[in-house]
């Protein structure tokens, strides 16, 4: 048996190792390019009551020097607009997450409490942060979709399937060793997150199809039929749902997650009411909101010549949401702030203030007048309305 399972993970290793291959390990902080393009560059934005929430975690959390390091963190992010410049944000993620852990260091390991140590302390402790930065990627993850998930769902395994084989494999340290190294080399997934999110908006699209095509060609596949052996051989019912798991990721890749339809949802309010009826129209597809102004449906991901890259699944789509009653469009939604990964979210509350109504009641005339005072309060703190990009205000 000791065996068996000695040459399945060397078997594992000799897979694994195009993984390392998809990453780039430079840093890339620098590679924002400044340039004049037709392409519409989608934006990521945070309200002024989600920027005192970070900076109220900033100070709940740190003290001293490691706090005013969490601000330089946050303010590289997030500028005074609110704007997230997303390949910052992606350089974090890879910078403050999971690290590898040094060759050097592992080579000196001698036993399954070396092991221990080095995974406490390159991999469970991280960066103090890892958390700060985190709190921002859950900001936009509905944005994010399917990279989101490949992101959290990803690492989430590579931390579990060490801790299982340190655990279940402590009579055997040099199995516990290779394995640890083969998942020490497989760190490619805050890599692949920073390095895809980098080139995109970098726009480098050619790149971006390299990457996508060595990871679902040169060895998913491949390592698939390998876990599926392993599962014949191994004994362990702990592992072998653990690499059912590992599986069942690899095929979500397979089946190519940037394909799966996009959620839209929202509601709208009309002078201060729910507006019920309305037509609510997004990528050619459309639906009414209910009884209490709310609507929610799924939208194709097929991608066209709006998407970003163009006529690209694996990219961003626009989907702007178009607010219509009695034929006539009442308010959309911001162009550059619709923009959605596959199998991701959009939301979008519209408050629309409308200035004269056909039939005027007495009612309908209170309306109006607050309408009035409300469009003069607009007017006079118009920089402050500003802030609030996703809180979508007009005057129509």
């Amino acid at each position: 048996m000791k065996k068996v399972l000695i040459a399945c993970f060397f078997a594992i290793i000799m897979l694994m190792v195009p993984f390392t291959t998809i990453a780039k390990t430079e840093t890339r902080s620098d590679i924002k390019k400044i340039c004049q393009t037709n392409y519409e560059i989608p934006e990521f934005y945070i309200t002024s009551q989600q920027r005192q929430l970070l900076e109220n975690f900033i100070e709940a959390n740190y003290e001293g020097e490691e706090k005013t390091k969490a601000y330089e963190v946050f303010n590289t992010i997030i500028n005074t607009d609110n704007e997230i410049d997303i390949i910052e944000l992606a350089n974090a993620v890879y910078e403050y997450g999971l690290q590898q852990i040094p060759a050097v260091e592992l080579n000196n390991a001698e036993t399954i409490e070396d092991l221990n140590n080095l995974i406490n302390l390159y991999w469970k402790a991280a960066s103090i942060f890892e958390d700060l930065v985190d709190e921002i990627v859950q900001l936009i993850k509905d944005r994010l979709g399917w990279l989101y998930i490949f992101l959290a769902e990803g690492i989430a395994l590579i931390i579990e399937g060490v801790e299982l084989v340190v655990n279940i494999f402590n009579n055997f340290f040099i199995i516990a060793l290779t394995f640890v190294t083969a998942i020490n080399e497989m760190i490619f997934v805050p890599g692949f997150f920073r390095d895809l999110l980098t080139e995109l908006f970098s726009l480098n699209f050619e790149e971006v199809d390299n990457m996508i095509t060595t990871l679902t060609d040169s060895f998913i596949g491949e390592v698939i039929s390998l876990l599926n052996g392993l599962l014949e051989l191994i004994q362990n019912p702990v592992l072998n749902d653990y690499l059912s798991r590992l599986i069942d990721f690899l095929e979500w890749i397979e089946a190519e997650p940037w394909t799966e339809p996009i959620l839209v949802t929202g509601s709208v309010k009309l002078n201060f009411l729910s507006l019920s009826g309305a037509t609510i129209t997004c990528r050619g597809q459309t639906t009414t909101t209910n009884s209490e102004g709310k609507f929610s449906f799924e939208v194709d991901a097929s991608p066209d010549n709006s998407s970003f890259p163009p006529g690209k699944y694996y990219g961003m789509h626009a989907c702007v949401i178009s607010v219509s009653r009695d034929g006539n469009v009442l308010k959309q939604s911001i162009p550059v702030l619709s923009y959605v990964f596959s199998g991701g979210k959009i939301n979008w509350p519209f408050f629309i203030i409308k200035s004269r109504l056909k039939e005027v009641s007495f009612k309908e005339l209170l309306f109006e007048r607050m309408s009035i005072l409300w469009e003069k309060i607009y007017n006079l703190f118009s920089t402050i309305f500003n802030n609030f990009r996703y809180f979508d205000i007009s005057i129509t």
